[in-house]
């Protein structure tokens, strides 16, 4: 697990027993049905050496961003696989972009607890750029190692082993009349 990214233990998803319960957002890479080709990649991000960006896409190249800059790898996976692998990626780096959990789902940015470096990436390109979510200060070896990480866990292992060593708790506070997922042990990915 050298160069691998996980989550500080306390902010990870628990388990009872065997069984995970997760807030509703997880239903959607948990349910995606498509087997189309995407690509998953990983951007450096323009004037800014310490940032990463991640993301999935038909076709990588077409995917930019004024932000962007030099494409440094990318893999071909099933769509469905592709977003569980970018979903369980930004829970599992989360702390690579913020100092504290989300009050909300993982996928909300939110400025007044990102790192320093992501602030100034913020207000550099502004609030109408897309994708910033994605965005991470990690290193390409770390990104790449971590993707391998969690699509080795979701196809090798099971869907439960991913989440629970890369997933992290989310809308903190009140979630009463969120729709949950539960997640059992052994629920095979393909």
């Amino acid at each position: 697990m050298i160069n691998v990214v996980t989550p500080p233990q306390d902010w990870r998803v628990v388990s009872r027993g065997d069984t995970i319960s997760l807030d509703g957002d997880w239903r959607f890479p948990l349910e995606g049905k498509s087997e189309a080709e995407y690509e998953i990649y990983v951007y450096e991000v323009l004037h800014y050496p310490s940032l990463l960006k991640i993301g999935i896409a038909k076709d990588s190249i077409k995917r930019r961003q004024s932000y962007y800059g030099k494409l440094l790898w990318r893999d071909k996976l099933p769509r469905r696989t592709a977003w569980m692998v970018e979903y369980l990626f930004m829970h599992s780096t989360y702390h690579r972009a913020h100092t504290c959990l989300p009050r909300g789902n993982v996928g909300n940015y939110q400025f007044d607890n990102a790192l320093p470096v992501i602030q100034s990436f913020f207000k550099e390109v502004g609030e109408s750029a897309a994708g910033i979510t994605e965005v991470r200060q990690i290193s390409e070896d770390e990104a790449v190692s971590t993707i391998r990480f969690i699509h080795n866990q979701l196809v090798k292992c099971c869907v439960f082993s991913a989440v629970l060593s890369c997933g992290i708790r989310t809308f903190h506070g009140s979630t009463i009349g969120r729709n949950t997922v539960s997640l059992h042990r052994d629920l095979k990915w393909t």
